[in-house]
């Protein structure tokens, strides 16, 4: 029976560790708010997706940001603004940088805005083929979609990721899709920002830049894995209990 009770907790906790991160919801918005980068999911060039808890939301985090870094596990305050809320001065709360011209795409396409930048990262982000599970093996695919994320969000034009032909084409698909379409990614795509300080200004820190989903309608935190696990093994302790 001891042997059983542990295996049915083994299966539970093996579940519970597979349970989908889900969007974060409206209240995540805003200054100050607390992020967790936890393990990371999806590996590309070492960018990809992260597992983390943000203002409470079990999400997945996609990397678009090479010159910055986060650890994992680690913590820090972040801005989270949504793509559908964006201020052009310097109050945005959003790092980004404020290239206008880009060497290495056809000549169409300068003029950019940054927030037009973020918009095709987040279209690149959804061509991934973990996408948008967050989980999986990356491929030469994924490396040309995350080689092209870190070019549009590079700041300044110096030591810019390379783009093969490959990279080059989806960098310049994902604009061609914002330029149709200026409002892409408003309600299902927010950015989260570096550090914040107590008056939401950004700091001159290294953390980390990451779009992570929306939900615009949902607005309850998604239980963490182990939350599922305990809940799961409690039940089935309950069960085995009423059966002796």
């Amino acid at each position: 029976m001891f042997t059983r009770w542990i295996g049915a907790i083994a299966v539970t906790l093996g579940l519970a560790a597979g349970v989908s991160a889900g969007p974060i919801g409206q209240s995540a918005l805003g200054i100050d708010k607390d992020v967790q980068i936890l393990s990371h999911t999806f590996n590309v060039l070492n960018g990809g997706s992260f597992y983390a808890i943000v203002d409470g939301f079990d999400t997945q985090v996609f990397c678009v940001d090479n010159q910055n870094h986060v650890y994992v596990p680690d913590e820090y305050l972040a801005d989270v603004v949504a793509l559908s809320d964006w201020d052009s001065t310097d109050q945005s709360h959003v790092r980004k940088g404020n290239n206008t011209t880009w060497p290495g795409l056809d000549a169409g396409y300068n003029g950019a805005t940054a927030l037009q930048r973020y918009q095709a990262a987040a279209w690149l982000v959804s061509q991934y083929s973990a996408f948008p599970s967050g989980t999986g093996t990356a491929n030469g695919n994924d490396q040309a979609l995350q080689t092209a994320i870190w070019y549009l969000l590079y700041q300044g034009t110096g030591g810019a990721p390379a783009l093969n032909s490959t990279s080059k084409g989806y960098a310049e698909s994902a604009l061609d899709a914002v330029f149709a379409n200026p409002t892409f990614g408003f309600y299902q795509w927010a950015i989260i920002s570096g550090e914040a300080n107590g008056g939401g200004r950004l700091l001159n820190s290294t953390k980390q830049t990451f779009l992570v989903q929306l939900d615009p309608s949902g607005d309850t935190p998604t239980p963490e894995p182990a939350t599922y696990a305990f809940l799961g093994a409690g039940l089935i302790a309950m069960a085995l209990f009423r059966k002796r």
